[in-house]
């Protein structure tokens, strides 16, 4: 089988298909499908068989939703020569018309505060931004989650105003086109 993935200094991002997602239902094909050890701790939390499923669904809708909704995390352990899973992130579905997408993640404990969470972001990011109608990247977190707001300003987003829930803190990053556009925008009002 075939996958989209993205390699980084120590990670490869796997893009999930409707086989690999449904595959996480039956551990042992999936340990064969995402080639890697799958640690006991698995999944991490925000992630159960109610978003697998949901997951699989979307994947399923086309092949032009791969890559829009989760990746598979897979750290590359060149001291044990060993490939592990350690988390799962990627968007709510494909651009809003606007041209936004919104991005999640979750890293398993034992593997948080290292760095894997903000280079899997950064990542993701530089893949979406790859796509010319992709403006921006929104993201959502809960103010007690200050590794998470970390992950975020580390790979330049900025808080705004807005939540969709009381509560939840609304982050933005922009495409650098979509900033060299309003950066024109307000050059031309201040005329």
């Amino acid at each position: 089988m075939t996958y989209i993935s993205i390699t980084t200094d120590r990670l490869e991002l796997i893009a999930g298909t409707p086989e690999l997602v449904q595959s996480e239902m039956t551990p042992s094909r999936f340990t064969v499908l995402i080639d890697a050890r799958i640690p006991k701790a698995w999944p991490p939390e925000g992630h159960h068989p109610g978003t697998m499923g949901f997951t699989a669904q979307q994947l399923r809708e086309g092949s032009d939703q791969i890559g829009w909704w989760c990746w598979y995390f897979v750290l590359l352990d060149k001291s044990r020569n060993e490939r592990v899973l350690i988390g799962i992130g990627g968007f709510k579905g494909q651009a809003t018309p606007d041209g936004m997408v919104e991005i999640g993640y979750s890293v398993l404990p034992e593997f948080q505060r290292v760095g894997y969470a903000t280079e899997a972001v950064k990542a993701l990011i530089s893949w979406a931004f790859s796509h010319v109608t992709i403006e921006g990247v929104i993201a959502q977190t809960l103010p007690e989650l200050i590794s998470s707001i970390r992950v975020l300003e580390k790979n330049g987003f900025i808080k705004i105003d807005g939540e969709s829930k009381p509560g939840v803190l609304k982050f933005l990053r922009l495409a650098r086109r979509a900033l060299a556009s309003e950066s024109r925008k307000a050059s031309a009002k201040g005329d």
